[in-house]
């Protein structure tokens, strides 16, 4: 029953939305990068990317992975998950006032000068749209809304898009401070507009799909068992983070600004393109693969390894495409100010088809206890990254970073596999999990 339901469900037009928003999403994040960084000298991004950094480094103490904790919950237990919402959410803004607060103070205490101050302390509530999206997007997951989905995961990027292409044409000329102001404004912007979204949710007034009995009694947690049951998610974030972006502020503090600007117009690439499976995974399917791994393991299984040769094609393909056009894709987005980046986002091509790989497999470890084993691989390849950093960076400069991710995404796609062949293997032996 369950199988039928969900196979209907998982319509071509879902994929097709999802598809068409992640497109524009990319692109438009792409362009405000190119323009920030076409406008900025490379040591001034290589600031402004490594600030960026450590504000996003945060938002895992932000969100403490509630959103997941929320997908993972209803996927098993259906109503009986509404009433956590409201404590939940009392939780994260706390924990994000919090993490705004200590970044305010990092700003105050490390910044060399009171331009680098001022641009910390406006980045830092960046937090607050980045926390809305992820709760909200949670929210409309559970109400598989694709289409509002869709349409809510471009509101940031447009706004920040629109408003620096009106001050681009007004003053034809854009600084580091309008920028950050830019990323404040539609940080604050970004819950106001849904806020009635987000009151719903606040009260559990929310329109749950595939569960049918409303009339459940509720799963009473404490505040408490809510967070326990929540850090592995926001662990295995903040982990994925260290090693995918910790290297732009390690480059700029063991190297300099300009050599985490090189690197950092890589990493844009690199990430503008991983964006794909990120809202594949984590924006569409997460709720459907909560639902079939408590409801029906049999299709859990084969959807995993029929997605494994898919995803490695596609990401075979980005290789391809990135690798032999390096130079032209460099020079055409950037200028000849970044020429040092080409050989960077040659070396961070090589690893697109495993991490593309890496990303279904990795989607397999997010339910039951296999989130726990999840988050302790992505701690160790975190450490990894770092300690790499610190061996390479020194010598290599930004080419070291490249050298240190290459080395760990190869590492994350080994560990993975693993893992989930063995969660496959046990569900197919004597079908548990």
């Amino acid at each position: 029953m369950y199988t039928n339901f969900l196979k209907k469900n998982t319509s071509l037009f879902e994929f097709v939305v999802i598809g068409i928003s992640t497109l524009l999403n990319s692109i438009l994040s792409f362009i405000v990068g190119i323009i920030i960084a076409r406008n900025l000298q490379p040591d001034m991004y290589g600031f402004f990317a490594s600030t960026l950094a450590t504000v996003t480094l945060f938002f895992s103490f932000s969100h403490l992975g509630i959103a997941q904790f929320w997908l993972k919950k209803a996927g098993k237990f259906g109503w009986r998950v509404r009433n956590l919402f409201y404590p939940s959410i009392l939780i994260v803004l706390k924990s994000t006032s919090l993490s705004i607060l200590t970044l305010i103070l990092i700003g105050i205490l490390v910044s060399h000068n009171d331009s680098e101050k001022f641009v910390t302390i406006l980045l830092s509530f960046h937090l607050i749209g980045l926390t809305t999206v992820e709760l909200l997007v949670a929210k409309y997951q559970l109400e598989q809304k694709y289409d509002r989905l869709a349409l809510f995961q471009l509101i940031p990027n447009l706004l920040r898009f629109l408003i620096i292409l009106v001050i681009f044409y007004v003053f034809n000329h854009i600084s580091i401070f309008t920028i950050a102001s830019i990323y404040f404004i539609v940080s604050i912007i970004t819950p106001i507009v849904f806020l009635k979204d987000f009151n719903d949710l606040s009260y559990g007034k929310i329109d749950l799909k595939n569960h049918h009995d409303k009339n459940e009694s509720s799963l009473k947690l404490s505040k408490k068992q809510i967070i326990n049951s929540s850090i592995p998610f926001a662990l295995a974030g903040f982990f994925h983070f260290i090693y995918y972006q910790s290297d732009i502020i390690l480059v700029k503090h063991l190297s300099s600004n300009s050599q985490a600007g090189y690197y950092s117009s890589a990493v844009l690439i690199f990430s503008s393109i991983m964006l794909i499976p990120t809202v594949i995974y984590q924006k569409y399917l997460m709720p459907k693969i909560h639902f079939w791994f408590n409801h029906d393991k049999s299709f859990f299984i084969n959807f995993f390894k029929r997605f494994s040769l898919y995803m490695f094609i596609i990401g075979s393909m980005f290789f391809l495409l990135v690798y032999f056009n390096a130079e032209k894709i460099i020079l055409f987005v950037f200028g000849k100010n970044y020429f040092d980046s080409i050989h960077l986002i040659k070396l961070l091509s090589i690893s697109l088809p495993i991490s593309f790989l890496s990303a279904n497999l990795g989607a397999t470890l997010v339910t039951d206890k296999t989130i726990r084993k999840k988050a302790r691989i992505m701690g160790f390849i975190a450490i990894t990254n770092i300690l790499l950093n610190l061996m390479f960076i020194p010598f290599f400069d930004a080419r070291g970073a490249a050298y240190a991710t290459l080395i760990c995404n190869v590492l994350l796609f080994v560990f993975y596999f693993l893992e989930s062949n063995k969660l496959m293997s046990k569900e197919t032996s004597n079908g548990k999990i």
